[in-house]
């Protein structure tokens, strides 16, 4: 199975600037006027591939700065943030491999996202985003399989 590499999609976005670096504040920059994306430093490898992943959504998106001026700015800024979260995470976390992971560590959502080889912060988004269909066919299998018990069957 081949799994999603914000590292191997940077290379193939030559156009894009990439550093690591110590930012004054936050843990990565999308610099849309200079095509560049910058990581903090001080984050950690899951991190750094997380916020990477975060920030090649808002290059795809020709996102603006978060700035925005006017009475919808921060609205406007958090649906971006919200969508570079969301997409981040189902790029970095496939359904098999969500299933497995909760299978192997139910209840366990540090577990599970060390075995995913993603920060809590993603395996918690992923979940949260996913789809009627995706969350009703998960609960079925976890059943299934006894990592979950059915509240439905009594």
């Amino acid at each position: 199975m081949t799994r999603y590499s914000p590292w191997d999609h940077l290379e193939a976005m030559p156009h894009i600037t990439f550093g690591i670096t110590r930012l004054p504040h936050g843990e990565a920059w999308w610099l849309p006027d200079m095509q560049s994306i910058a990581l903090d430093d001080r984050l950690s490898r899951v991190d750094r591939k997380w916020r990477l992943a975060h920030e090649l959504v808002h290059a795809e998106e020709q996102d603006g700065n978060c700035h925005y001026e006017g009475p919808d700015g921060a609205r406007q800024a958090r649906r971006q943030e919200v969508r570079a979260d969301r997409i981040a995470a189902r790029r970095l976390i496939s359904f098999d491999d969500l299933y497995e992971g909760l299978r192997q560590y139910p209840f366990d959502p540090d577990h599970v996202a060390e075995f995913l080889d993603v920060p809590t912060v993603a395996l918690k988004v992923r979940l949260r985003h996913l789809r009627a269909g995706d969350k009703e066919t998960l609960r079925r299998r976890l059943v299934e399989v006894g990592a979950i018990i059915d509240d439905h069957a009594t």
